[in-house]
């Protein structure tokens, strides 16, 4: 049942629960609020469920939907206490004999680790070269602090990033003699260290480029980067571990977290998120 994106309001009914042959339901990108009706948990057939981009929904998951292979769920309705059990192969189709485990866990319910998001705190750089000056990035970086939440330049960056909320100071632009990424980098990293605000630092620098560098970060830290005016570019910097170059690190040792990132691997990893201890972390 596609509902979605029809300008609903108001709760959802508790009527769905006459919908007792319905596997799919998308109520997404509405202006639902209210909880989620307690019915739909008790819709034995409802294998996908779509309620995202509902800003009113609000309260605990349904206890009862055991049958769902597929959901997008508000965050809002997510609290700590909730549990959930994979069902990898519900049918008995694979053949046992590769290992790939038909239940997680494989008795019971998996506790879910259920942690609120930190806020992201930015400082935003717009750069100007000396020689070439391309002001078109004043306007970009302006409109990302006045609306981080829609700005496109922070598309991925809400997407992949675990953030909660933002705390962003837009600075004064700079003039530089160089528009070189590395050299703005350590430009970036001086001026945090001088200035002192805590929290991350992103230097951006118009136009986008056809090759060369897009972006670069300092190791962690030191909580710099800089990066062309491309939302990819932004996130993935703003994403880096440490050595990042391009938004990637070189795997050195083995890791025993990742067992199967070799050396020589890349990998990238969200700063605010420690995924050794599987939740978010503020940094000091």
């Amino acid at each position: 049942m596609h509902l979605d994106n029809n300008d609903l309001s108001g709760s959802i009914p508790a009527s769905f629960l006459g919908l007792r042959n319905v596997s799919e339901l998308y109520l997404q990108d509405n202006a639902l609020d209210g909880p989620l009706p307690d019915s739909i948990g008790k819709l034995a057939n409802l294998q996908y469920l779509w309620v995202g981009n509902n800003a009113g929904l609000y309260g605990p998951v349904p206890t009862g939907m055991t049958s769902l292979q597929n959901a997008d769920i508000p965050a809002a309705v997510v609290r700590p206490g909730l549990e959930m059990v994979i069902e990898v192969d519900p049918d008995g189709t694979l053949d046992p004999n590769l290992g790939i485990p038909a239940r997680i866990p494989a008795t019971g319910r998996m506790a879910v680790d259920v942690a609120d998001l930190v806020d992201l705190q930015l400082t935003l750089i717009p750069f100007l070269y000396e020689a070439d000056p391309d002001s078109s990035i004043l306007e970009t970086t302006a409109g990302m602090a006045e609306d981080p939440d829609e700005h496109p330049m922070f598309a991925e960056t809400r997407t992949f990033l675990p953030i909660g909320g933002w705390d962003i100071k837009l600075h004064d632009p700079v003039v530089s003699s160089t528009d070189n990424g590395f050299t703005i980098l350590r430009e970036t990293e001086m001026m945090r260290l001088m200035e002192g605000r805590p929290g991350y630092w992103l230097s951006m620098l118009a136009p986008v480029r056809a090759f060369g560098l897009f972006g670069v970060a300092y190791n962690i830290p030191s909580w710099s980067s800089f990066s062309i005016p491309l939302a990819p570019t932004v996130a993935r910097e703003r994403g880096s571990a440490p050595d990042a170059y391009g938004g990637h690190r070189r795997v050195r040792d083995e890791d025993p977290i990742r067992p199967h990132v070799q050396p020589g691997d890349s990998a990238v990893r969200a700063p605010p998120y420690d995924n050794r201890a599987c939740h978010n972390v503020k940094r000091s």
